[in-house]
């Protein structure tokens, strides 16, 4: 190991909407690692050339571990949504390099600082569809002192600023039984189509557009809202279940917010279809329902269901 003793871990922020990640799954693919850039600026010297003088440059060392924390995923609330969701090991100490090294569009005569990172693995499809998982507010709510990445700020354990108990967590969850460079395997859980896609009919409005990323644009919905968590708190288990996230276009997302009463039903009732969301609605949660719609017959039906959710999509409160 170069020029440490022993091995640092690092939280690092990647911005789900700006990264290029039809570049970073070429560099996968053709290399096994991505380049990546540090914050700051290497100086140049007329007798020594380029060197880096930065601390947190002089900080990261080859076998160091990074996690990716990922912020502005695809969420209902605008602020959007932040988890860390990747891990990886730096394969040589940071360098000055030129930025066409790391970046894939053209600028000339500039360089950055640059290292390398492999060997990646991310979360079990299972968790990965979880979207509170390892969340911002996940983490904090087990984890009170957790700082997240901003700027030239990158939690380490150097600085004992990136919690010891959460790397222990991690370090578990990302590199037990998991295969090795599956970044494509984050990429592709990423790359969706609308839920309703092909869905609707052949006369569906359904649209969707790449994003600068590379990826389909989509937004996160909660089919059964969180609202209704607040308002029915037995309803909680439901509406946090990773069967309760809906990934649509935009225009999907919108309709069922703001369309007609007609499409809105329509939609409802091809969700209630799916097998994922018949599981989500287990006896408990139709007793709930009941009990809400003030129905004494024991049975709950997807009627039911259907019509209470509409009700709820299309009151304004």
């Amino acid at each position: 190991m170069s020029n440490t003793e022993k091995i640092n871990y690092w939280l690092i922020p990647m911005n789900y909407f700006l990264c290029d990640f039809k570049n970073l799954k070429k560099e996968v693919r053709t290399k096994g690692e991505i380049w990546w850039q540090v914050p700051g600026k290497p100086q140049l010297y007329k007798k020594a050339g380029w060197k880096i003088k930065t601390e947190l440059a002089l900080s990261i060392h080859k076998d160091d571990v990074v996690y990716f924390y990922i912020t502005n995923l695809p969420s209902n609330d605008n602020r959007g949504l932040s988890r860390i969701l990747l891990r990886g090991v730096v394969q040589n100490d940071p360098t000055p390099v030129d930025y066409n090294e790391v970046y894939s569009e053209p600028k000339k005569n500039e360089k950055i600082i640059g290292f390398t990172i492999g060997s990646f693995t991310t979360l079990k499809k299972e968790l990965l569809d979880n979207n509170e998982f390892l969340s911002l507010s996940n983490i904090k709510a087990n984890y009170a002192d957790f700082i997240h990445p901003q700027g030239k700020n990158w939690p380490n354990t150097e600085k004992q600023n990136f919690n010891e108990d959460l790397i222990i967590d991690l370090e578990k969850l990302f590199t037990q039984k998991q295969r090795q460079n599956n970044f494509e395997a984050l990429i592709n859980n990423f790359d969706r189509t609308c839920y309703f896609c092909g869905k609707l009919g052949k006369k569906s409005d359904h649209k969707t557009f790449k994003g600068r990323n590379g990826i389909n644009y989509y937004e996160y919905h909660h089919f059964i809202q969180q609202s209704q968590a607040e308002d029915y708190p037995e309803l909680k288990d439901a509406v946090y279940s990773p069967a309760n996230g809906l990934f649509l276009c935009s225009n999907c997302h919108n309709k069922f917010h703001y369309g007609t009463v007609e499409d809105i039903l329509i939609m409802i009732k091809k969700v209630l279809e799916d097998s994922n969301t018949q599981k989500m609605l287990d006896d408990n949660f139709r007793k709930t329902i009941g009990r809400i719609i003030k129905k004494t017959d024991d049975v709950i039906s997807n009627d039911d269901i259907a019509n209470w959710l509409l009700t709820e999509y299309t009151t304004n409160k």
